[in-house]
């Protein structure tokens, strides 16, 4: 699939049929939170991750390879349409790369990231994600470019200490599991579609 990028404006001025066949694709009328009654709440907003609270949530969850595989899974860039300050990502795709068995697994990673995050900022209110009818996870675009700067400079520290010597790159497909976008050039690879801002986001 070719990626493409729409501004608000480029969005607001096309065709009708476009528009609807975004709103059909993208489901950004029809939004949900994750599926726990206090998640439906009127109270509950997206928050956008600043760079301390992607390593936090990290920390929290480093030990549990499936979540560790969701959580990278949405920093990756590119693939789809981009405006207004989310992202959105196809569940079928994280399951897939994150290697998950089907999507009940994937709503328990999310919602083991969510109990971090809140536990982090101290509010039982806060989401990192909103889920779609038309089955997409959507982040805050704050929140998958702090995941993704995360990413590279992981995968540039075990670049340097391969050349430094002090560990040699495994090969083992275990371990390979904790990176699941990972490429030669340390680059975190296109595969996110973007769309309209539906949600206040709060910093």
């Amino acid at each position: 699939m070719v990626g493409i990028k729409l501004n608000a404006e480029q969005i607001q001025t096309a065709p009708p049929e476009v528009r609807r066949w975004l709103d059909q694709q993208i489901g950004s009328s029809t939004m949900l939170p994750e599926s726990t009654a206090s998640d439906r709440s009127e109270k509950a907003h997206l928050v956008a991750c600043t760079p301390q609270d992607v390593v936090a949530i990290y920390e929290a969850v480093q030990h549990i390879p499936p979540v560790v595989n969701v959580y990278f899974e949405l920093g990756r860039e590119g693939e789809g349409v981009e405006f207004n300050g989310l992202g959105a990502f196809r569940l079928t795709d994280i399951v897939r790369h994150a290697r998950l068995a089907d999507l009940l697994q994937l709503d328990i990673c999310l919602q083991i990231l969510n109990r971090a995050l809140r536990e982090h900022r101290r509010d039982a209110n806060a989401t990192l994600y909103f889920m779609s009818a038309a089955e997409y996870c959507v982040v805050a675009a704050a929140t998958r470019q702090s995941i993704s700067g995360l990413w590279n400079e992981m995968v540039s520290l075990q670049q340097l200490q391969a050349l430094a010597g002090t560990m040699e790159p495994s090969h083992d497909p275990d371990q390979a599991a904790f990176f699941p976008f990972a490429e030669e050039s340390g680059r975190v690879p296109a595969s996110s579609m973007h769309m309209g801002n539906a949600y206040p986001i709060k910093p």
